[in-house]
């Protein structure tokens, strides 16, 4: 059976919702669990690398949606936003 994953984050007071292939686990992560990234050196472009989690016997990686997105994706959500609030 086939399903349609959408993760729903919040930018800048902004709802989006991405479509996704597969959503594994979802998990609160703590505070005390959450370190910034390590040093990969040149070979290893982390600029869209927030943070990293310790989850149980794993460590994953926190992304910086914002980063990840360009300023032409981040306004055309804002303009989006705009015109539905105008036409609500």
């Amino acid at each position: 059976q086939m399903y349609t994953a959408i993760v729903i984050i919040t930018i800048e007071g902004k709802n989006i919702g991405f479509i996704v292939d597969k959503v594994e686990e979802v998990v609160n992560v703590e505070n005390e669990n959450i370190s910034p990234p390590p040093e990969f050196g040149s070979s290893v472009d982390t600029r869209f690398i927030k943070n990293m989690a310790k989850q149980k016997n794993k460590v994953v990686m926190i992304l910086d949606l914002v980063a990840l997105f360009g300023e032409d994706e981040l306004s055309l959500v804002q303009n989006l936003s705009k015109t539905i609030s105008d036409k609500g």
